[in-house]
């Protein structure tokens, strides 16, 4: 079961790039049941006092450069065990560049 994640809290950016996910045996590109090709990106998530990189899976492709801060639609994860070794898996609708904030006073600084 997918749980939905509420990242109203959280900023994120780009620690690693994203890539093309590529199947373990065939060496070919995942692709999701909709049939979008699947491409993973390294994010820093942060909450104002922890950091934490997690991998999340993404429809794609995804143009994103390292360090940029993005914000995340839809994300949801699930948590999966295979044997003696368990995770949690990260995945979103969209990840793309955030939007600039609203900048207060001139481009000097503000007011003096």
């Amino acid at each position: 079961m997918r749980f939905p994640v509420d990242v109203s809290a959280l900023t994120f950016r780009v620690a690693v790039p994203p890539r093309e996910v590529l199947d373990f045996e065939s060496g070919k590109p995942k692709t999701r049941a909709d049939g979008t090709a699947q491409w993973r990106v390294g994010l820093m998530a942060m909450d104002g006092s922890e950091a934490e990189l997690i991998r999340v899976n993404v429809p794609g492709p995804v143009t994103l450069a390292a360090d940029e801060s993005v914000s995340v639609v839809g994300m949801s994860c699930l948590h999966w065990s295979m044997g003696d070794r368990s995770g949690m898996s990260f995945s979103a609708d969209r990840i793309a560049a955030a939007k600039p904030a609203a900048s207060s006073g001139s481009a000097s600084g503000g007011a003096k």
